[in-house]
């Protein structure tokens, strides 16, 4: 039973991590979308990853049975960094700056 807890309680974290690196893709999507392509914008979205950075490893430490689900959490926290950096480009290139 208290396996089961901790095993919920991981699914849950990463649930919630995928959930919030979907929101940074239609974030930016919607940026790119209506042409706000600022360094304000770009500085909004670098803290969102920074925080899914910091954050996975925290969800790490305390998935104590290896959840499934972290795999996942790798591979959209690195589409989210490869996105970030797209939009990053974009911003640069938007602003007249070559990056």
């Amino acid at each position: 039973m208290l396996v089961n807890r901790f095993k919920q309680q991981a699914d849950q974290e990463y649930q919630e991590f995928l959930g919030k690196c979907r929101d940074l893709h239609s974030e930016l999507t919607e940026e790119r979308k209506i042409g706000n392509l600022t360094f304000a914008e770009l500085e909004e979205n670098e803290a969102e990853l920074t925080k899914l950075r910091s954050w996975l490893p925290k969800i790490r430490d305390r998935d104590l049975f290896d959840a499934q689900e972290y795999s996942q959490a790798i591979e959209a926290l690195k589409a989210c960094e490869l996105d970030f950096q797209l939009f990053s480009e974009q911003v640069y290139e938007s602003e007249g700056i070559n990056s």
